[in-house]
């Protein structure tokens, strides 16, 4: 067969692109001749641009629009819509058809960026002054609720913080925290403190419902204490503390009365003082004296009053009035002179005190009883276990006074009764011997009573014979009397 189209074409086929109109003339093998006309129409295809493959951030979407209103559109998703709205990656293919069934299509590949996780931390509470700087990290923009546009900020205040970054893929990434500044409690023991023996002090933390932890260990808001140092820590829950000491001091009054007890004597007083060194306390005898020295002369419980700046304290001071010994000297002579030449006096003690008492005499003698020889005042202190009694006993010398005159004497010059020589006892004043022979001749003569006779006359010795003398001598009586007397009698002379 052989082939003549119009347009000078000569296969069995021909291409047009162009409205046009043509027509062909075929001869078969047997020479038989055939023709043909045709007019085509060249129907423009449908434009389809879905644009340029596309990025989105996660969680965004993008409508893809077919244009070619009233067409027939098939979306490689199934969808027959002119729009549709994709939000996840791949390749989004549309063919759109019109009446003729002349296709246009495009195709677009789809790409989403996983969204920037910014992290900004925890909800946080801290404690005032405290801060917190908040860093969102590296990114290309930054916007905090609080307007500020910079990576790190910083926060001293209860708040909710928030932020918006962009990477740089443009994509958004957000946080919210909360911030809370918690307050500091107010903590205040008061100043150091002093008081008193047996007194307490209450110490208040305040700041109820928080947390309380005290050196001694306790876990409340209040307690009460003694003298020591003590110091709290206040805290929340999360922390928040301050912390106060205090000092109680106890002011201990000193004893100034080192001694407590007293014994006095009969007739005896006392000064009740305190020791040396208390001259800064104000010491006084309630309802006795404001002075500070208590003189007393009564057996009894005095109460001393001690005063520093701050405390007060009382002691009791006890004195006991002690009797003296009941004691006196009996003389059991009994009289009060004596002649100590021929005899001496007993004194004795009579002690009427169940416990007896020690005695001491002015001879330092410390029996019961003692013998004296000499005239004088015999002193007896006798003491118990606090007090002393001094008795006296006076004891004069009385000797009744006379002459002892012998009635013979043997002037041989042997040594031995020579001489005629009265001895006197006691006080002798104005003595006067005289001697005289049996014819009352005086013969001798003499006013000295240390002076006898010694048997002659004129210097001659004198015949053995009886002579007469006569003494004369005043003497003093018991009762102190000055007397005469005048004796007479007769001495003989042995040869």
């Amino acid at each position: 067969d052989s082939y003549l189209w119009s347009n000078g074409n000569t296969t069995n086929q021909v291409t047009l692109t162009t409205n046009d109109t043509v027509y062909v003339d075929i001869i078969d093998a047997n020479s038989c001749a055939g023709s043909d006309t045709i007019g085509i129409q060249v129907i423009e295809l449908p434009i389809v641009d879905m644009g340029n493959d596309t990025a989105i951030c996660d969680g965004e979407s993008v409508t893809l629009d077919a244009k070619n209103i009233g067409l027939n559109y098939n979306w490689n998703t199934t969808e027959t819509t002119q729009t549709i709205s994709i939000d996840k990656v791949g390749f989004f293919g549309l063919e759109v058809t019109d009446q003729y069934g002349c296709l246009g299509s495009d195709s677009m590949e789809l790409t989403i960026y996983l969204l920037p996780v910014v992290f900004i931390g925890n909800d946080t509470i801290i404690c005032d002054p405290e801060f917190v700087k908040i860093n969102a990290g590296n990114w290309t923009e930054y916007l905090w609720n609080s307007k500020q546009v910079k990576q790190e900020i910083i926060v001293d205040t209860t708040a909710e913080i928030s932020i918006t970054i962009k990477d740089l893929n443009g994509c958004e990434g957000k946080d919210t925290i909360n911030i809370q500044v918690n307050p500091i409690p107010i903590v205040n023991l008061g100043n150091d403190t002093t008081i008193c023996l047996n007194q307490t002090v209450t110490l208040n933390a305040d700041n109820p419902r928080w947390n309380y932890l005290w050196n001694s260990g306790e876990k409340i808001q209040v307690i009460t204490v003694k003298e020591g140092f003590y110091k709290v820590t206040v805290s929340d829950s999360i922390g928040c503390k301050r912390a106060d000491s205090i000092t109680v001091i106890l002011d201990l009054i000193p004893d100034p009365f080192p001694k407590k007890k007293f014994d006095i004597c009969e007739g005896e007083n006392i000064d009740l003082e305190p020791a040396v060194g208390f001259g800064a306390f104000d010491i006084n005898w309630p309802q006795l004296s404001t002075n500070y020295i208590l003189n007393v002369n009564a057996g009894g419980d005095y109460y001393s009053a001690v005063s520093s700046i701050y405390c007060s304290d009382t002691f009791k001071l006890t004195v006991n009035k002690v009797d003296t010994p009941n004691v006196s000297i009996l003389n059991l002579l009994g009289r009060s002179t004596a002649c100590f030449d021929i005899e001496k006096i007993n004194l004795k003690v009579l002690d009427t005190d169940i416990i007896k008492s020690t005695y001491e005499w002015s001879t330092g003698e410390t029996t019961n009883n003692i013998e004296v020889s000499e005239q004088g005042s015999y002193f007896l202190t006798a003491y118990n276990r606090i007090c002393k009694s001094i008795e006296a006993i006076n004891v004069k010398e009385y000797c009744i006074s006379k002459l002892s005159i012998p009635n013979a004497f043997t002037p041989n010059k042997q040594g031995l009764n020579d001489v005629f020589i009265p001895v006197p006892y006691g006080d002798i004043t104005k003595y006067e011997l005289l001697v005289f022979d049996r014819w009352g001749e005086q013969i001798f003569s003499t006013k000295n009573l240390n002076e006898g006779w010694d048997g002659t006359y004129k210097g001659n010795p004198c015949q053995i014979d009886v002579y007469v003398y006569k003494a004369t001598y005043n003497y003093i009586t018991e009762n102190q009397a000055v007397k005469t007397e005048v004796r007479v009698g007769t001495v003989t002379l042995i040869r």
